[in-house]
């Protein structure tokens, strides 16, 4: 007997359908706005105090009994609206708003070129989002979305923003101090750059000081910059051992106005402040100060009087007469001797702490010294620092050199690489990397980021399919009976993963998963000779694998490698099954764990298609390093 649950008044769990019009929808937004702003949305959605509030307003606006869970749908779909909405209009310009259209006003080749790109835009063309409510949605949405705008393919061709497309490099040994720098480190004759006539200007060092000929930057400006403030600190650090000077005796010690001159100005004024008058003796005092001297020397003659006096004077205008009452108060307050005594002390700070602190990097043990240790030595430590054997980091060293770019410096273009590579491989901080190489935390942060730009630039060469390479039947299942024959139209393998990202608080939400740990979804393509033929890094870690996929697909300008007709790639049930792309049968067992646990083999044919599409597809999670237990990362 099938169960019914009766209608209780007032209970929300059992509203009605939700009819959705314009102005309902608008009143729904301006209420989550509002839960936006008075920060009950936590996480991409609001909180248990956000919707309840969210819900009695609603409901008492409208006179709609419409529950948490329709008003939550809406929150879903007018979500997935607005982000669909902001992917039609990224990149475009020429096009607004029309009203009687409801839609933005463009072309119908626009329109073509974007229902092609992606159909679900198709639904805009009839109705748009209008300006108010997109800007309400934006407060809902912005910052909680997965966007992709920082996603990148190596196989369009175009590097990622902020990358240089030249092959220069930073000034890698700027952070370093004197003592740590190794500039007198001898380079081996074996690394000398293969292409030193093609080297460019550094665009960061442009932006350092005054750029000279043929655009090389000089750092001889820099270098006397340095050396002038050096010069100018270490003279008011004098003035700390001297209290009876002041900053200008120091670093102006000639004033253009003496003594003489001041006490000249003031026996003229001998008729308004007599030498026996109190106000006579304090400006004898004052002129001991330079600064004050050389301020009522500057005056208008008549002005002086008022300089002491401070009484109204009918010539003078109002912004006059409040200039010379706040010089007045300065005067009799006498704080100049206050300012100078903080500047010092400030300025003495600055010197202990970056002119005559003690060097932090003062191992003789260099970095390069560790590099040449461990290439000399046993493999084993090679492959444990660098991830590799020697003789592929020569290998890869030669390359970068020759065709990237890859120069050397302060530091040597080996030690670049393998900074570079010890930090990827294992996964070290800043401070770490800083530590083993002797290198100051910017420069280590310096040399890592051009090296991410390097190798950026060779992925567009090298991830990417070989010529000829879907015409032949890989080795890998021509010579496995568990595939040949079944699988030989298969080209190679499918697959996402999440790798942690370090990402600023403030936009970390789209980026933090099911894990709750911000993460960035990785998609690729590999072959069975486990090497990616294509790769869409940067996508946020809420962004759906699914999602991720069909953009590569539609975006032509991202290239992605489809099979020939009659070839196939693998993939997962994350993924759907279409023309070229095979998945597994769903809801049979399909990872390889779940055949191992308790010795039960597959039986079947759906069982035993998955057992060996899941062992032939797990390629792809030997390329990415990162094995799965029960289909989780």
């Amino acid at each position: 007997m099938v169960k019914t649950r009766k209608f209780v008044e007032g209970d929300s769990s059992l509203a009605t359908k939700a009819v959705w019009d314009d102005e309902l929808t608008l009143i729904f937004c301006e209420l989550c706005v509002n839960e936006v702003n008075a920060g009950n949305r936590p996480t991409t959605h609001l909180n248990s105090k956000g919707w309840e509030n969210v819900v009695a307003l609603f409901q008492a606006k409208t006179q709609k009994n419409y529950g948490k869970p329709q008003l939550k749908n809406k929150w879903d779909t007018l979500k997935k609206e607005w982000r669909l909405w902001k992917e039609l209009l990224k990149d475009s310009t020429g096009i607004g708003w029309c009203p009687s259209k409801r839609t933005v006003d463009a072309t119908k080749e626009w329109w073509a070129e974007k229902i092609q790109e992606n159909p679900d835009f198709k639904g805009f063309k009839k109705k748009g989002i209008e300006p108010r409510l997109n800007d309400l949605m934006w407060q809902m949405f912005g910052g909680i979305v997965a966007t992709g705008e920082n996603a990148w393919a190596p196989s369009s061709g175009v590097l990622p923003s902020g990358v240089p497309m030249g092959d220069d490099t930073p000034n890698e040994g700027f952070g370093d101090s004197d003592e740590n720098s190794n500039e007198n480190e001898d380079i081996p004759s074996n690394e000398v750059p293969s292409n030193p006539s093609h080297e460019t200007p550094n665009r960061r060092k442009e932006t350092l000081g005054v750029v000279h000929g043929k655009g090389k930057k000089s750092s001889s400006s820099r270098k006397s910059s340095r050396n002038s403030l050096a010069t100018h600190i270490e003279k008011l650090c004098e003035s700390m051992a001297s209290p009876r000077k002041s900053v200008n005796e120091i670093i102006f010690p000639h004033s253009e106005y003496s003594i003489s001159n001041a006490m000249d100005a003031l026996r003229d004024l001998e008729d308004e402040i007599p030498k026996k008058d109190e106000l006579y003796y304090f400006a004898i005092k004052m002129f001991q100060i330079p600064v004050k001297r050389e301020v009522f020397l500057n005056l208008d003659p008549d002005v002086r009087v008022c300089f002491y006096m401070n009484y109204d004077t009918p010539e003078l205008s109002e912004e006059a007469q409040r200039r010379i009452a706040t010089i007045v108060t300065q005067v009799q307050h006498n704080n100049y001797h206050e300012e100078e005594e903080q500047v010092l002390s400030s300025v003495l700070l600055h010197h202990e702490t970056y002119f005559t602190k003690q060097p932090c990097m003062d191992s003789n043990y260099t970095g390069q010294m560790w590099v040449d240790e461990v290439l000399n030595g046993h493999d084993d430590r090679c492959m444990n620092s660098f991830r590799m054997p020697k003789n592929i980091f020569h290998s890869l060293l030669h390359d970068l050199q020759t065709n990237y770019g890859l120069k050397h410096g302060k530091v040597s273009a080996m030690e670049k690489l393998a900074l570079s590579l010890y930090i990827l491989g294992n996964r070290e901080s800043n401070s770490n990397a800083a530590e083993r190489f002797q290198r100051s935390g910017e420069t280590v942060s310096r040399i890592f980021t051009d090296m991410l730009h390097i190798f950026a630039r060779m992925g567009i060469d090298t991830i990417k399919p070989i010529e000829g390479q879907f015409e032949e039947v890989p080795n890998h299942i021509r010579h496995d009976t568990r595939y040949w024959p079944h699988f030989k139209d298969c080209t190679g393998a499918i697959d996402g993963t999440h790798i942690k990202a370090c990402i600023s608080p403030s936009c970390q939400i789209p980026y933090i998963g099911r894990k709750g740990e911000p993460t960035q979804n990785i998609m690729a393509v590999c072959d069975f000779n486990m090497c990616f033929i294509f790769a869409f890094p940067g996508w946020e870690g809420t962004a759906h694998d699914s999602r991720i996929f069909l953009q590569a697909l539609r975006k032509q300008q991202l290239k992605f490698p489809h099979p020939p007709p009659g070839k196939y790639y693998l993939v997962d049930s994350g993924y759907p099954q279409m023309a070229g792309f095979l998945g597994p049968y769903r809801g049979e067992r399909y990872h390889l764990p779940d055949f191992h646990r308790g010795n039960h083999r597959a039986s079947g044919k759906k069982e035993i298609f998955n057992h060996a599409h899941s062992s032939l597809r797990s390629v792809i999670e030997r390329t990415f390093g990162v094995w799965k237990k029960n289909g989780q990362y």
